[in-house]
């Protein structure tokens, strides 16, 4: 039972996170091909952290039943770690190229 319950987390996790991550990189890559305009980068900003904020939510990763499994997805995808979302998908809209 406790097997089945890893599994679930770690395969849970796995698809919260390459849903996300597909998202996020439509989004910077439409920011940077178009007009890099104050209100887009604004919205695309907006965009990434509205998805960021929802991806550590108990909603996604943040879900304290998925244990280990969900701090990882997290902490991975944080500043610092193996997978750094910020500087992949919010860096390059903030500083207008990747």
């Amino acid at each position: 039972m406790l097997w089945a319950a890893a599994f679930y987390s770690n395969v849970t996790v796995t698809e919260y996170a390459d849903t996300t991550e597909v998202l996020l990189a439509a989004n910077r890559n439409a920011y940077l091909a178009g007009p890099h305009t104050p209100a887009l980068q604004a919205a695309a900003l907006q965009y990434y952290d509205q998805q960021w904020a929802y991806f550590i939510s108990p909603a996604e990763c943040g879900e304290k039943l998925l244990g280990s499994a969900g701090v990882a997805c997290i902490t991975d995808r944080s500043p610092g770690g193996r997978f750094p979302w910020q500087y992949y998908y919010r860096d390059p809209i903030a500083l207008g190229h990747f």
